[in-house]
């Protein structure tokens, strides 16, 4: 659940705070500064868009800064700059499932880097489905058929395929079926 939470200690608010998923963020909380028995924790809004925003609005409320534990007010990018994080944790993941499929596989040239290896003709495809799908979907495990049917290629040799596909020129012999 997400949005915007209270804690309050004899009726009295003590801290207002923001959270993707309040109750895991509670239990860091409960093991923390604020043990359960002594404090009450409670939902203020569920929302998933301005968190930064409405958190301000509830410390303002109940003047916490002065009187409660929140130190500062908090800052309206931070909810954007960590969704930013996540993505590119998520999609540095995604790029490293997509190269250990390279393992052990190598162009006809020699090369055998997996930042440089492609799946001839379908690369596009089983890039865009590895990058947008998680590991378990039906669209994954269907690039992993498409994968089976390409030819493992380092990008020079792509383009040379590419070419010679459109172009009807000759292609090399090391890339001949």
């Amino acid at each position: 659940m997400e949005g915007i939470y209270k804690i309050s200690k004899d009726n009295k608010p003590v801290y207002v705070g923001q959270s993707r998923n309040m109750f895991r963020r509670w239990m860091d909380h409960e093991r923390g500064k604020y043990p359960s028995p002594e404090y009450k924790y409670e939902v203020l809004e569920e929302c998933s868009e301005n968190l930064s925003k409405r958190e301000q609005y509830w410390i303002s409320e109940y003047n916490l800064i002065e009187e409660g534990d929140n130190k500062k007010e908090p800052d309206p990018m931070y909810s954007y700059v960590l969704r930013q994080k996540k993505l590119r944790i998520r999609n540095l993941k995604r790029l490293d499932r997509l190269y250990s499929t390279f393992k052990g596989k190598a162009c006809p040239c020699g090369q055998n880097e997996p930042e440089v290896l492609q799946y001839y003709p379908h690369h596009q495809q089983i890039k865009s489905a590895v990058m947008r799908h998680g590991k378990d979907s039906k669209e994954v495990k269907l690039a992993g058929g498409l994968a089976a049917l390409s030819r493992v290629v380092c990008a020079n040799c792509f383009a040379r395929l590419w070419d010679a596909k459109f172009r009807k020129e000759d292609i090399p012999f090391y890339l001949k079926p």
